[in-house]
């Protein structure tokens, strides 16, 4: 794809801009050059911008794909859920406060905040157990 732009776009569930599906089988042969392509403003739930399965699409040019909006994550771009990060009770708000607004503004997740292990101890029958909130990342979140 050469000389293109996709722009203003919204899907209901991924690759708002563009969503490059490859068969397990065939994702060898699998391309997807993009060269003086712009992807802008597009809106989907998982990969505003691009969104992908197997193979990333060539060059991976942030400056061309950008100014996009994702629901649930991977604005820009998206491949896979690649980790998950423990958030604090007023991000999981501004979150709520946003979709219900129906704005897809980028929303900074803390990347100190890993999720290796996550260990409840001391609940007894009957007590309350705190509230936690999480949130998934992908490859580029």
């Amino acid at each position: 794809m050469s000389n293109t732009e996709i722009s203003s776009n919204k899907a209901s569930e991924e690759g708002g801009g563009i969503f490059f599906f490859c068969y397990q089988e065939a994702r060898d042969e699998c391309s997807l050059e993009l060269r003086n392509a712009r992807v802008t403003g597009n809106r989907a739930a998982i990969g505003g911008g691009v969104k992908w399965n197997y193979r990333s699409p060539d060059p991976m040019n942030p400056d061309s794909v950008r100014d996009n909006s994702a629901e649930h994550y991977g604005k820009d771009f998206a491949a896979f859920p690649s980790r998950i990060v423990s958030i604090g009770e007023d991000l999981f708000n501004k979150y709520l406060e946003f979709q219900a607004a129906d704005r897809l503004d980028p929303i900074k997740v803390p990347f100190d905040s890993d999720l290796t292990n996550q260990e409840y101890s001391n609940v007894q029958s009957g007590n309350v157990i705190p509230a936690y909130f999480y949130a998934v990342l992908d490859l580029y979140d």
